[in-house]
């Protein structure tokens, strides 16, 4: 059954075949979605969720975020500890960790991004450049970098972002630019089997570019100018990296030779205490590190009749090593690149979460010292173990960054996996073109029929409306007449709530009311009462309140009907009825 609601379409043909076409594919989209969640991604206009993996040297991190907002809210992740060092074992354990993830969270968004941290497969250089055309920067920047890169830039993917521009001494205008460059190998080592097993490989990013994406959000949280320099220190299991940012732009990043593995292995050994000798394996040392972290007083006793400063001098070296590294890299990069000296250090990584760490390092470091920490920024689901999150998002700051940067450049994800969907839509497109053109003509026959039908239904409607016209207008000044008495009647009564709080206000505390009528037809107040005072003072208090009474805005002609003299609880007491007329 057709309504009577008209049907709007333009007048324009080619707007009616858009509009039409629109609402196909919006349609047609969610009959995919139902049957196909692979393509639901073609026909959504909406960002869905996303999932983004880490591949570190020592554990593998995966996380599902939802893309709606402008910050991703975290929905799920995980973290496992790869125990094994042969590749093909690796990459079965890779696949077996994100299907298993997809099952237990029951996932069917398939858009992955990966994380690349193989520092065989990667290199990264600031290098600066005269301005160009942007189609001979790629070339340009292959030629600068050909003698760092230890492989063929050919079979390589590159990618850069623009630090700043300046111009130099000669005149000449410049671009500083950091170039990231991942080599083809690992994409076909992970990328590939991720493909081939379901998944859809959306893009390939870089940790220290990831970073930039989100340091807009934290210095904004801690009220930090974003156009200053600040730097950030991932610790991981194997080796930690020192990068400094640029107004939220990477300008700079040195690999460290430390690491949370030779933190521990500096440990172990044997140590004399109080209960003899103690043999500190790799293990215990471990367990002391995560319990205890860096002691701050070296003359508690921890376990085991250890001293905090027995710890203290086993970690000394290792952490005096990262000082001096850190210190060495902040001063070539100040003098390198003429910048300020940056104020603000933030640890990430799984090694950040050493209990100690952030008070040693700004002891040391003269600086502000905090954790790279998105707790209060991005959402997360309510399922999620608040402790477990707040300890795991430092390891999960990359993958936070690789979500925001989604589609951003720079993006290291080949050309062929870009044009894999727009390939899949234009073939799609063709289809539906087709079927469009065949309910396009067939829609249009409807719509005539139904236009028809809706002018004989308006104009039925129309003549009914007009005969009902005659009798809402009769039954509507019938109300309004009503209506005017009431407000009348109402406007010329006092409302009792004001006539209560007034004599609440001037009934004196000897005056007892027993009891108040409220007369509106005759607009009159009744009061009956007693005063109860000494006896020299009962006519005085009755007096006294009925001059308040006459004083009042609320009432006139106050009279005092009757009184006597009565007994109440025992006590000498003055009977009155007091009449008043309510003022209008």
């Amino acid at each position: 059954m057709i309504s009577s609601k008209r049907f709007q379409l333009p007048n324009d043909p080619v707007q009616i075949i858009t509009k039409l076409y629109d609402q196909f594919i919006k349609s047609y989209g969610n009959l995919c979605k139902r049957k196909n969640p692979e393509l639901t991604g073609i026909f959504s206009k909406e960002k869905g969720k996303i999932l983004s993996l880490d591949i570190g040297s020592r554990t593998l991190k995966i996380a599902l975020f939802c893309l709606s907002k402008d910050m991703p809210e975290l929905l799920q992740y995980d973290i496992k500890e790869l125990g094994s060092s042969d590749s093909e074992d690796n990459n079965k354990a890779i696949l077996d960790f994100i299907n298993n993830f997809i099952t237990v969270n029951s996932i069917l968004d398939k858009d992955i991004i990966i994380n690349a941290q193989d520092l065989d497969s990667v290199i990264m250089k600031r290098i600066s450049l005269p301005n160009m055309p942007q189609r001979e920067m790629e070339e340009a920047i292959k030629w600068e970098i050909k003698g760092d890169a230890p492989f063929d830039l050919e079979q390589a993917q590159i990618d850069w972002q623009i630090i700043g521009e300046y111009t130099d001494k000669d005149g000449a205008k410049r671009k500083d630019i950091m170039v990231g460059c991942v080599k083809n190998d690992f994409i076909d080592k992970y990328a590939k089997p991720i493909k081939e097993a379901g998944l859809n490989v959306v893009d390939i990013k870089l940790m220290p570019f990831n970073f930039s994406y989100i340091f807009s959000y934290v210095l904004e949280k801690l009220e930090i100018p974003k156009s200053g320099t600040a730097s950030v220190l991932d610790i991981g299991a194997t080796f930690s990296t020192f990068l400094i940012y640029k107004e939220c732009k990477l300008s700079f990043l040195r690999n460290l030779p430390f690491s949370s593995d030779q933190l521990t292995m500096g440990m172990s050994g044997t140590l004399v205490s109080d209960a003899g000798k103690i043999e500190l394996t790799t293990q215990k040392a471990e367990e002391m590190k995560i319990e205890f972290g860096i002691p701050r007083d070296p003359e508690e006793v921890l376990k085991d009749g250890i001293k905090g400063s027995q710890i203290i001098s086993l970690m000394r070296p290792a952490l005096e090593r990262l000082i001096s590294e850190i210190n060495r890299s902040i001063n070539y990069y100040v003098s390198k690149f003429e910048d300020e000296f940056p104020q603000n250090l933030f640890l990430t990584g799984g090694g950040s979460n050493l209990k100690g760490l952030d008070v040693y390092l700004q002891n040391e470091l003269k600086c502000n010292v905090r954790k790279l920490s998105l707790t209060n920024i991005i959402a997360t689901k309510q399922n999620i173990d608040k402790d477990a999150r707040n300890k795991g998002m430092a390891q999960l700051n990359n993958l936070t960054g690789a979500a925001i940067g989604a589609g951003k450049s720079p993006s290291f994800l080949p050309k062929e996996y870009k044009t894999e969907k727009a390939e899949a839509l234009q073939k799609m497109s063709l289809r539906v073109i087709g079927v469009v053109l065949g309910v396009v003509f067939l829609f249009s026959l409807v719509v005539v029929r139904s236009e028809v039908n809706d002018y004989k239904n308006r104009l039925k409607n129309a003549r009914l409306h007009l005969e009902a016209i005659g009798a809402i207008s009769d039954l509507n000044n019938k109300v309004a007449s009503k209506l005017t008495l009431v407000e009348q009647i109402e406007r010329d009564k006092m409302p009792p709530d004001w006539v209560l709080k007034e004599l609440s206000n001037i009934t004196p505390p000897s005056c007892l009311l027993e009891s108040l009528e409220i007369n509106q037809e005759k607009n009159l107040l009744i009061l009956n009462g007693y005063v109860v005072t000494a006896p020299q003072n009962l006519e005085g208090d009755l007096m006294g309140f009925m001059e308040k009474l006459e004083a009042s805005p609320f009432f006139n002609a106050t009279s005092l009907s009757s009184s006597s003299k009565a007994s109440y609880d025992g006590k000498d007491v003055l009977k009155f009825e007091i009449r008043s007329v309510l003022a209008r």
